[in-house]
């Protein structure tokens, strides 16, 4: 029989996905969109024109593809804050508190979608310039690095528990 926190945090998820869902869904399918016809179309067409071309419709692309993505970001965190209880509760880590393990989870989520955002980014900024896409995967290890330290302090407590 569920608890009355995992009632909560299911209501939590449905209310966001209600008030959420439908900007997420058309700034995902827009983002996407305009980053499958750059990417794979303008892009190479501009190119073979000349690189002056090439730089500029990227930029375009560029442009068009960020603002869809920075208007996706922050409907996508309140819903991966709100699923994050469901593989919390489904695989949770034992000894660890159910805040801590719901951390864990929204964690890895953010990890996974810095990674594709940042692989979803990377034909653009090389296209700039090799060094800036450089500077941008050293942000992203970095950030990466800081989602580990904090993953490591709620495993520590698993682990600390097991040596017991």
């Amino acid at each position: 029989m569920p608890t009355l926190e995992e009632e909560k945090g299911v209501e939590d998820f449905a209310r966001n996905v209600r008030e959420y869902g439908q900007p997420f869904l058309y700034n995902l399918l827009a983002a996407i969109s305009v980053w499958l016809i750059g990417v794979l179309v303008f892009m190479p067409l501009a190119y073979s024109i000349n690189w002056r071309t090439g730089v500029i419709c990227s930029l375009v692309v560029f442009s068009a593809f960020s603002l869809f993505i920075l208007r996706f970001i922050p409907s996508f965190k309140r819903i991966i804050d709100s699923f994050s209880v469901f593989p919390a509760r489904k695989f949770c880590l034992k000894g660890v508190s159910p805040r801590d393990s719901i951390n864990f989870f929204r964690y890895i989520f953010y990890a996974i979608f810095s990674i594709i955002i940042y692989g979803l980014y990377s034909p653009f900024l090389s296209s700039f310039h090799p060094s800036i896409n450089g500077v941008a995967l050293a942000g992203v290890v970095l950030w990466l690095l800081f989602l580990l330290y904090r993953i490591i302090s709620i495993l520590s407590v698993c682990f600390l528990n097991w040596l017991k």
